[in-house]
C-alpha cells in the first residue's frame, strides 16, 4: 500500500472509533501480518480478523471479483453490521441516521449501460439462472454499507457468491464486480 492509503486507512479506522463504536480489520492471514508489520494493528479496537483464510477454496477469480472479500465477509457478520472501505472516512456520528433502517448505503448509482449493463451481457454458465430481479433499480453504492436485515443480508451475499462462483473466465474487472457487490444488492433489497 502507498503511504496516502495507509493514511486514509488509518484515519478510516480512527475516526469510526470516535464518532461511531468499535472497528475491527477484515482480512486474510497475509493482510493482518502486513498490518502487524507496519505496528497498526492497534487503531482496530476489535482486532484483526482473519475470516477471509477460510474461502481459499472458493472457486472465485480474485482478478475479476477484486471486492469479493468484502462480501464474504458481510456473510459472516452479525447484524447490525456497518461495513466500509479502507479509504472511506465517517465524520460524523451515524447512530441517528441508522436506528431505524434496515439497509444504508452511501449513495445510489446511475446506470450507466457500460459499467451496468443489462442481462443480456451476463453469458453465465451451468445451471445457475440470474433470479427475476428488477433491472431498473439504481445500484447502490456500497463503500458505506449498514445492513441491519438478517434476511437481505443472508440473500444478498448467497446471490453474490453464488454468481462470482459461477462466472465464466471473462476478464471485466469493472463490470462483474459492481454487479455482484453494488447492483446486485439493490436487486435483492428490492
Amino acid at each position: 500500500m502507498d503511504d496516502f492509503e495507509l493514511l486514509t486507512t488509518i484515519l478510516s479506522a480512527l475516526k469510526w472509533r470516535q464518532l461511531n463504536g468499535n472497528i475491527k480489520m477484515i482480512t486474510d492471514e497475509a493482510g493482518a501480518l502486513y498490518y502487524q508489520k507496519l505496528g497498526i494493528e492497534h487503531i482496530w479496537d476489535l482486532g484483526i480478523d482473519t475470516t477471509l483464510d477460510k474461502f481459499r477454496d472458493y472457486a472465485i477469480d480474485p482478478a475479476i471479483f477484486w471486492a469479493a472479500g468484502k462480501i464474504l465477509a458481510l456473510g459472516e457478520q452479525k447484524i447490525p453490521v456497518a461495513m466500509l472501505d479502507t479509504d472511506f472516512v465517517a465524520w460524523v456520528n451515524l447512530e441517528e441516521k441508522l436506528e431505524k433502517t434496515k439497509l444504508a448505503v452511501i449513495h445510489r448509482e446511475d446506470i450507466d449501460a457500460k459499467i451496468y449493463p443489462g442481462v443480456e451481457y451476463f453469458n453465465l454458465t451451468g445451471n445457475y439462472t440470474l433470479p427475476e430481479w428488477d433491472w431498473t433499480v439504481l445500484p447502490c453504492n456500497t463503500a458505506f454499507l449498514y445492513i441491519n436485515d438478517e434476511n437481505l443480508k443472508e440473500y444478498y451475499t448467497e446471490q453474490a457468491i453464488n454468481f462470482m462462483k459461477i462466472t465464466p473466465a471473462v476478464f471485466d474487472p469493472l463490470t462483474f464486480m459492481v454487479f455482484a457487490e453494488q447492483r446486485l444488492l439493490a436487486m435483492s433489497a428490492q
